[in-house]
């Protein structure tokens, strides 16, 4: 109980861009590519590796608006370095914006 405590009094002290959302991003659900980016959509988060850079960008997690709902589907779109993710029911489809994000 009192870890528990000191937790939450340490998370309140943190700014949003210091904290880190540890997951497990080793069950791919969906994959999309574009001629500059993949995108893998995972139950915890967006992996998207640059293939510009040959670099990994840092994971997208509900921290950064990653949809809590199970993404089914993902579709790179071709005119921008964004990815639209398939969630289905209410929610239909959700689009990330690498650029948006810098």
């Amino acid at each position: 109980m009192l870890a528990a405590l000191m937790v939450l009094v340490a998370t309140a002290q943190w700014r949003p861009e210091e904290r880190v959302l540890v997951s497990d991003f080793s069950y791919i659900d969906a994959v999309a590519a574009s001629p500059w980016t993949v995108f893998a959509a995972t139950r915890h988060g967006l992996l998207i590796y640059d293939r510009v850079a040959r670099a990994w960008k840092p994971p997208v997690t509900t921290l950064d608006g990653y949809p809590t709902a199970r993404v089914r589907s993902a579709v790179a779109d071709q005119t921008g370095n964004a990815v639209w993710l398939g969630v289905g029911g209410l929610d239909g489809w959700v689009r990330y914006d690498v650029d948006a994000r810098l």
